[in-house]
């Protein structure tokens, strides 16, 4: 047993890094002979079971204590539904942090907190950079929640710095300035809010992805091999992914990225909310994929990085995202089925039932309004018990409030718009 008393050291060595140094590393370079490894291992106990987790226990008890009284606080808040106070909540997901650094030790489990304040006397609020988003999204905006972005930015900035390093350190003027090009569209890249949408954004990708040395003048992504894809095909990836019992980074997800942590809790999140509001069965998984289709569209997310597109000579297809390889998002999406009421919040839901019921109401009334143009023509057979004529039929819908009074005269007087209408509809049915 070897006990040390860091007292009797000198100040300057007491330590971490000079006990690592001087005294631990020492002593592992006279245990490796295997004559002396091997007894030692068959008897060395470094801790008593369970002494671990009490350690960290007792380490981090003001922590826990603390998370305990805020939930102790604000847990009946919760269940009344009212809005809790966002810098209570940002002041909890420090207190997280400091727990998982911990945990962890690592200090990227502290995140960069930045102050700003609004122009409009809004008072003072923190925006962080960590694993607050979760909180940011659900309290406040999109804008809060980029986790997908970092994830991405940090695979093309470390994959073209890689490549770019012994250019740049290299002796050849012309390749240098080429990797510099690379390096400042890089950094353009990198400062943009949406990053995967086009125009500038997708101009900066290109110059930074692309190597003009190996004479490559065309600048084009490399497509994958899947080739366009809609939105959907997207979402529909990262909530297969994401509600698996044991979730893997597979594609969409970058290895190493923290977006498939933050979507697992998200979309539990997501649908514990719409169960408050009677949602239920399919809409559901419905009302989850909308909302991710909101935030892909206001994102402006238009093309993703994928994995790279298999050799013929190769075997199994590779699942790692790679920085060169694009899938492209703009093929067109399969038309979404109609809204139902029980998809919406509540008063939404009760209005579209309200809405529903005066239209059935109308349609089955055979002096009740109808339009020709939400009539589909296979279910035209619903509408002839009508005595009334279609709302089209008048000329309040016609385009004449900028035409002058001459001309919306001779309109009226040859009966232009029944006209026009009943030749419409006569070559629909022919």
């Amino acid at each position: 047993m070897y006990m040390l008393d860091v007292y009797q050291m000198n100040e300057e060595f007491q330590n971490g890094s000079d006990i690592y140094d001087h005294v631990i590393r020492p002593l592992l370079k006279t245990w490796s002979p295997p004559t002396v490894l091997s007894p030692i291992k068959d008897t060395i106990v470094v801790f008593q079971p369970n002494h671990i987790p009490s350690l960290f226990g007792c380490a981090t008890f003001p922590l826990t204590t603390l998370l305990e009284t805020i939930w102790e606080m604000y847990s009946n808040t919760l269940v009344g539904g009212a809005v809790i106070d966002p810098c209570i909540i940002e002041f909890t997901a420090m207190v997280e942090q400091v727990l998982n650094f911990s945990h962890t030790g690592n200090p990227m489990e502290v995140s960069t907190w930045e102050s700003w304040s609004s122009d409009r006397n809004y008072g003072q609020w923190i925006r962080t950079r960590g694993s607050s988003r979760r909180s940011q999204e659900l309290t406040y905006s999109k804008e809060h929640y980029e986790v997908y972005f970092d994830d991405v930015k940090h695979l093309v900035y470390a994959k073209v710095l890689h490549e770019i390093e012994p250019a740049l350190e290299g002796d050849d003027r012309h390749v240098r300035c080429v990797a510099k090009d690379r390096q400042t569209a890089l950094g353009q890249w990198l400062d943009e809010d949406y990053p995967l949408s086009y125009a500038s954004p997708l101009t900066y990708l290109l110059r930074a992805i692309v190597d003009t040395n190996d004479g490559n003048t065309a600048l084009q992504l490399t497509s994958s091999h899947l080739g366009n894809k809609p939105i959907s095909f997207f979402i529909d990836n990262v909530i297969k992914q994401s509600t698996n019992n044991l979730p893997q980074c597979q594609p969409p997800f970058i290895a190493g990225g923290n977006f498939l942590a933050v979507m697992c809790i998200a979309i539990e999140e997501m649908k514990r909310c719409v169960g408050w509001d009677s949602i239920q069965g399919k809409d559901v998984d419905s009302f989850v994929s909308e909302a991710i289709s909101h935030v892909c569209e206001s994102l402006k997310i238009n093309h993703i990085p994928w994995t790279a597109n298999p050799m013929l000579d190769r075997g199994n297809h590779s699942s790692t995202i790679v920085h060169n390889v694009w899938l492209n998002l703009g093929a067109t999406s399969a038309p979404k089925p109609a809204t139902s009421a029980s998809f919406l919040m509540r008063q939404e839901s009760i209005q579209v039932a309200a809405l529903n019921s005066l239209a059935q109401v109308q349609l089955s009334d055979s002096h009740g309004d109808w339009s020709a143009s939400e009539v589909r023509l296979n279910n035209f057979a619903s509408v002839l018990h009508k005595v009334v004529l279609p709302i089209e039929w008048n000329t309040d819908l016609a385009s004449l409030s900028c035409s002058s009074q001459h001309t919306t005269n001779i309109y009226n007087y040859i009966d232009m718009h029944k006209f026009c209408f009943v030749h419409g509809h006569r070559h629909i049915f022919i």
